[in-house]
């Protein structure tokens, strides 16, 4: 239930609540974690405890590693591999309609692609839905895909009162006409 960003947003919306946060993983993958933190506090000082300062918890590869996937013929018939591309060529790539596999550096902890392993798209374009859904996904037509928003940017486009923080696409907000137009593969229907 703890990944229900619809329910997240009810939630967050109702006068009783100040702040809100909603861990990367929440379900049964995190009662390890839960389970050390106890375990400490009850060993250690409690004030010492700390909380996850990162998501990126998983293995990273190295391109040794990778190279069987690369060298795959269906993979070098089908798709264009970068090993090394900057932000501008990334924008360039995406503003051209294409969609964009990228994998880099050590994975999530959790179900969301946040970034490290993840599938990106130009969030004006609407087509990318069906792309995605169809072609990539496999998955229904109704779920949901969730924008990357530059913080200093993130009051452009959605209604957040209560400023609050939502690093983990846990919660959901309402857009603004701005985020309508330009997040228009990443806005549902309520």
């Amino acid at each position: 239930m703890s990944l229900n960003i619809k329910l997240n947003k009810r939630i967050q919306e109702l006068s009783q609540v100040d702040d809100l946060f909603i861990c990367m993983a929440g379900g049964d993958e995190s009662l390890c974690i839960g389970a050390a933190q106890y375990l400490y506090s009850q060993q250690a000082h409690p004030s010492n405890l700390q909380a996850l300062a990162t998501p990126y918890l998983g293995p990273g590869y190295k391109k040794e590693e990778l190279s069987c996937f690369f060298d795959d013929p269906f993979i070098k018939q089908n798709y264009e591999i970068f090993e090394r591309v900057d932000y501008e060529q990334l924008a360039e790539i995406l503003a051209g309609g294409d969609v964009i596999a990228l994998f880099t550096k050590q994975m999530e902890f959790g179900p969301r692609a946040l970034g490290h392993r993840s599938i990106i798209a130009d969030p004006r374009n609407i087509k990318v839905v069906k792309i995605i859904n169809s072609a990539i996904k496999n998955r229904d037509f109704w779920m949901p895909f969730t924008p990357s928003i530059l913080e200093e940017r993130a009051e452009d486009y959605l209604v957040n009162p209560k400023n609050l923080a939502a690093p983990y696409m846990t919660i959901a907000f309402d857009s603004t006409k701005l985020g309508r137009r330009d997040l228009a593969a990443a806005v549902h229907p309520l």
